[in-house]
């Protein structure tokens, strides 16, 4: 959906201009076209395309155009907000500085009003928490968004110190708790994920191992399934074997913090990369895929699969703890009719 504002006007970044003679203009967009007809509507249109190459008032446009095509500005006005509602102008404030910015070109030609974006992006308050060795290229592809955020590494092999750590984490600011490169069913994982409920913070997770690369769940604290309602869904069917496994893990001061198997370097950052994207869009207020599911990608395959988590009933962490039942046994006598005494 078109976000352009009633100040500085613009031509959408990218858009091309494409004659199929002088009574048909097609303007090519990222993810669409559009087609006018008729002659004197095509004059204008590039009237205005020329008007808009930089950033315009609607007045200063309209001005403009007029004085270039003699039209009159009625039909000028018409034409200005035909463009406008078929999505070929965008907000153009600031634009001179946010030309080499290609992550605000990128959403100004998807519709997005570009200073509304930029504020957007530097109010969120992302905490960034992943293993040491891979910090720095987390931060790197988060800074490639625009998303403000802190990191805080987690180093692994000291598994008690980070308990520590996280018990300790600040997150009295955060508007999102991003977690990469920690398998979900560490205890470390499950401890970010319980501050992060205790504290309503929605959290994303995610991480990449051997050939698999899962991003999400997107966690909102006690509407959609948590992590550990996430493992005890993808355990489910595991038995109780790999119950013992997760439990032994979570007991181990052996096991690194992030532990996992050999990953391709690119499929680690391609994965990495969409994660990046997933938690943009969270900080922009735009649908996540990974509400109530996860993202899981598989090493050669060109595709991703959404799973859809539900929460469970006994998971111990966003559920509250019920009252123990005690075992009790009841003998309920028939009653005793008026006459069978006799």
């Amino acid at each position: 959906m078109s976000e352009v504002s009633d100040g500085l006007l613009r031509f959408m970044p990218g858009a091309c201009l494409v004659d199929n003679g002088p009574d048909e203009t097609h303007v090519l967009l990222a993810n669409h076209n559009v087609t006018f007809l008729n002659h004197d509507v095509t004059r204008l249109v590039h009237a205005f395309a020329e008007a808009l190459r930089t950033s315009s008032t609607q007045e200063q446009a309209l001005v403009d155009v007029h004085a270039a095509t003699q039209f009159s500005e009625d039909l000028c006005l018409r034409v200005l907000n035909m463009l406008r509602s078929s999505g070929c102008l965008s907000s153009g404030a600031d634009y001179a500085r946010d030309e080499i910015d290609p992550v605000l070109n990128f959403w100004g030609a998807q519709g997005l009003d570009v200073s509304r974006t930029r504020e957007r992006l530097a109010e969120a308050a992302v905490v960034v928490v992943a293993p040491e060795p891979v910090l720095s290229v987390v931060t790197q592809a988060i800074d490639t968004t625009g998303v403000r955020h802190r990191a805080f590494p987690v180093r692994p092999t000291e598994p008690l110190a980070v308990v520590d750590m996280i018990a300790r984490l600040d997150l009295s600011e955060a508007t999102v708790l991003a977690v990469w490169g920690l398998q979900y069913a560490t205890l470390v994982t499950r401890q970010l994920g319980q501050q992060a409920l205790d504290r309503h913070i929605p959290a994303l997770f995610g991480y990449c191992s051997g050939v698999l690369g899962r991003i999400g769940p997107f966690v909102l604290p006690n509407a959609t399934a948590c992590i550990e309602c996430t493992n005890l869904r993808l355990s489910a069917h595991a038995g109780t074997a790999e119950a013992r496994v997760i439990a032994a893990i979570r007991q181990s001061t052996d096991i690194p913090c992030g532990f996992g198997y050999p990953v391709h370097p690119a499929f680690a950052s391609a994965t990495l990369s969409l994660f990046a994207i997933e938690l943009t869009r969270i900080c922009l207020n735009l649908p996540p895929r990974t509400i109530g599911a996860l993202m899981e990608l598989t090493f050669g395959e060109a595709e991703s699969r959404r799973r859809v988590l539900y929460r469970s009933p006994t998971c111990p962490a966003c559920h509250p703890p019920r009252p123990e039942r005690f075992g009790w046994d009841a003998t309920f006598r028939s009653p005793v009719l008026a006459g069978e005494q006799e």
